[in-house]
């Protein structure tokens, strides 16, 4: 199942700068649903696609469990994210698509963000399933719609659709996933949404980021000048240029395992 198709975001600087305001960013809701509907203290929670560790860190400053373990496929993330890990707390290279994880079975299994870049969402997700202790917990944090009224704003996200569905998967993974039945073995224990105020700045500059990737990497022309002028009006935003806010809504979904 697995591939070597590389992350699309990549994993060099700029690209877990691009990671740290994410975490910022998404923090607050993902801390909410955590709280609300994770268990306390269990004995393993399971961090998928943890990237530099930003989620990893946070699971276990909520749930507060024994062991928390990130999992990620990029060696330059594991090793970032292991730097000063708090106590309890590991990492480890593995990709999210395979099974088993390095350890199971798990008492939470979290991800955020990860499956709108995976082809068969449904399919990861029975694997992923398959690593819960009975009653385990699978708890997913992905995109499920965008709202704004600026224009650059709705201009990045239809690239940023397109770029995604070229791939074979969907930037907005979350309707896909709260349509589909649960998991093999498990039922749905919560299927709900969040909303994330983003300010004009907070836009520019992650949209801006990810933008420069995509061009820099081949994703997206590096000489197009469409993509320069809308380039340059997203780092407008960052620099205070006065414009319409952009709500993310965020599909969180539990499944527990029977």
């Amino acid at each position: 199942m697995a591939t070597d198709e590389p992350y699309l975001y990549g994993d060099d600087d700029l690209a877990a700068e691009r990671l740290d305001l994410v975490a910022r960013l998404f923090e607050p809701s993902t801390a909410a649903f955590l709280d609300r509907f994770g268990p306390l203290t269990p004995a393993l929670a399971i961090d998928v696609g943890c990237g530099p560790g930003h989620t990893t860190r946070l699971v276990h400053r909520v749930l507060e469990p024994h062991r928390t373990l990130g999992l990620d496929r990029s060696d330059r993330y594991v090793a970032r994210a292991a730097v000063d890990a708090p106590a309890g707390v590991a990492f480890a290279r593995h990709d999210a698509r395979e099974v088993p994880f390095p350890e199971s079975p798990a008492d939470v299994v979290y991800c955020r963000l990860l499956l709108a870049h995976l082809n068969r969402p449904m399919d990861v997700l029975a694997g992923w399933a398959t690593q819960l202790a009975p009653g385990g917990l699978l708890m997913i944090d992905e995109l499920d719609r965008a709202e704004t009224d600026d224009p650059a704003f709705r201009r990045y996200l239809e690239v940023a659709v397109a770029v995604i569905h070229g791939q074979g998967s969907t930037l907005f993974a979350g309707p896909v996933i709260a349509a589909a039945a649960a998991p093999p073995g498990t039922e749905t224990g919560a299927n709900e949404t969040a909303t994330i105020e983003l300010s004009p700045a907070d836009a520019g500059r992650m949209f801006g980021m990810n933008l420069r990737v995509l061009r820099r990497d081949g994703r997206l022309p590096a000489d197009d000048p469409g993509l320069d002028e809308l380039q340059a009006s997203l780092d407008a935003a960052v620099a205070g240029e006065v414009r319409p806010a952009c709500l993310l809504h965020q599909r969180q979904i539990v499944y527990r395992r029977d």
